[in-house]
């Protein structure tokens, strides 16, 4: 699957949860199976049929929704990385004096907080190829028997990948990417349901998330950019994939930064590596201490200071986020709330199987209705997000989640 704009909710996912059938929303026709009431499939761009939303399009509301919630919950939806950041380290009480100990006054070591809460540990995001061509099985999820033919024999709809890992390789390391876009998260195909048996994974997915991306553009050979996807032929779906694993490296961590020394170099900063001891996750605390990483060891070893006072700032690298659900995907909590609050805000109708559903979020409560008694609570009016049904659902699951955050600190 392909989309320019990367959400930590993919666009399967939030389909489930609208009650979309999963082939409308990936562009894939099959006719025996799509008999019902609604029988439309999706594209990938607005003009490829602009009386209707795209994928991409949807992309972007859904990034939106995200976004807007990480920014007042200030806790990343998925554990995801941060790099580059620099805070700010404590001064001294006086301005005209220097902190030389490297301990605060309850002798622990300095610490500063991140922009990020929920925090998971330091280190930067790696990504390492595990096989560039591994082979997809396409079968069916449902076995026929003498009295039944499930509709997937016409349409096998499951597609299993087997590689070999290294020893210690955790199932939510796995990622499984479009063949030859070097593990581009805009070509990653998600979601995908992993088992690890001694160094053999086992990987499985939905086959319409397997459908090369030239095909869904229409400059693939023989494509047509105006029709969805054919479910019955094997053209438009891939052979085999690209699995990398995608894995936290501790060993860059955190950088100690000092206004240039007596002498020193002019706009120069001077640098020294350190590590990270998260100190409290939830609110976005970790103490600082130079040191350098041992390959040998994967640990870090403890040096002394550079300059003989406590720096002026910190550069951090970082893992923090919301608990992933087992499958690495975002928590069915949070996965609803951006799915209704992206629903809420789409420009153009969706398929007739989830109009109900996206209608009810996009009522405005701050517009009178005739012959309704329905009055909007005055203090939601003045909501940072907006009077949307899904707006404001959206922002009372962050009031809720806000006042957790307080009662613990």
């Amino acid at each position: 699957m392909k989309s320019e704009t990367v959400t930590k909710l993919s666009i399967p996912h939030w389909a489930r949860l609208l009650g979309i059938n999963p082939l409308h929303v990936m562009g894939v026709q099959v006719e025996e199976i799509q008999q019902g009431t609604c029988d439309v499939s999706w594209f990938q761009y607005g003009w490829q049929n602009a009386s209707a939303v795209s994928r991409e399009e949807l992309a972007v509301k859904i990034r939106q929704a995200e976004d807007e919630i990480e920014h007042y919950l200030r806790a990343r939806l998925l554990p995801s990385w941060e790099e580059d950041e620099v805070a700010i380290a404590t001064p001294p009480a006086r301005p005209d004096t220097v902190w030389h100990s490297p301990f605060n006054a309850r002798g622990y070591w300095q610490s500063v907080e991140t922009q990020w809460k929920h925090l998971i540990s330091g280190g930067r995001r790696a990504q390492t190829l595990i096989d560039d061509a591994a082979a997809v099985v396409y079968t069916d999820s449902i076995p026929s028997t003498a009295y039944f033919t499930p509709p997937s024999v016409l349409y096998k709809d499951t597609a299993t990948v087997t590689v070999t890992v290294a020893a210690g390789t955790a199932a939510n390391e796995i990622a499984v990417y479009c063949p030859g876009r070097e593990g581009d998260e805009r070509y990653r195909i998600r979601p995908v349901s992993v088992s690890i048996t001694g160094t053999t994974a086992t990987i499985t997915f939905r086959r319409e998330l397997a459908i090369d991306p030239d095909m869904q553009e229409g400059i693939g050979t023989g494509a047509n950019f105006m029709r969805p996807v054919d479910g019955r032929s094997a053209d438009p779906f891939l052979t085999t994939v690209d699995v990398y694993r995608v894995y936290n490296d501790g060993a860059t961590q955190a950088a100690l930064l000092w206004l240039p020394p007596n002498g020193g170099a002019p706009g120069a900063l001077a640098e020294q590596a350190a590590a990270l001891t998260v100190s409290d996750a939830r609110m976005g605390f970790v103490q600082y201490r130079p040191g350098t990483w041992d390959g040998d060891t994967s640990a870090f070893v403890a040096t002394c200071r550079s300059l003989g006072r406590q720096p002026d700032a910190v550069r951090l690298y970082y893992r923090s986020g919301l608990p992933a659900a087992p499958n690495g995907e975002m928590s069915h909590e949070w996965a609803l709330t951006v799915a209704i609050l992206a629903a809420a805000r789409l420009d153009r109708p969706v398929c007739n199987c989830a109009s109900g559903f996206v209608n009810r979020w996009q009522r405005d409560y701050a517009v009178s209705e005739p012959k309704t008694n329905r009055r909007l609570d005055e203090r939601l009016l003045g909501n940072p997000i907006g009077t949307l049904a899904g707006e404001i659902y959206a922002w009372e699951r962050v009031l809720r989640a806000s006042a957790r955050v307080a009662v613990s600190a």
